[in-house]
């Protein structure tokens, strides 16, 4: 599954949509997690998505990604 590490500012929403993904999405993959205090440095999981414009591999690496 990708992931994403949590830089300073960021919110879920912006993560969500800066990846392609919707903010149900991101919360689903990650249940358990306090949206509300996020960390820097907190890595957090991505769902796969097949309308994202990066291409994963079955283990979660990226692929191909668009300049």
């Amino acid at each position: 599954m990708p992931s994403y590490t949590v830089k300073a500012g960021d919110t879920l929403s912006q993560i969500a949509r800066a990846n392609g993904y919707s903010l149900s999405d991101v919360m689903a993959a990650n249940k358990g997690i306090d949206y509300n205090r996020l960390s820097i440095g907190q890595g957090l999981s991505l769902p796969y998505n097949t309308n994202s414009p990066v291409n994963y591999d079955a283990f979660g690496s990226v692929i191909n990604q668009p300049d």
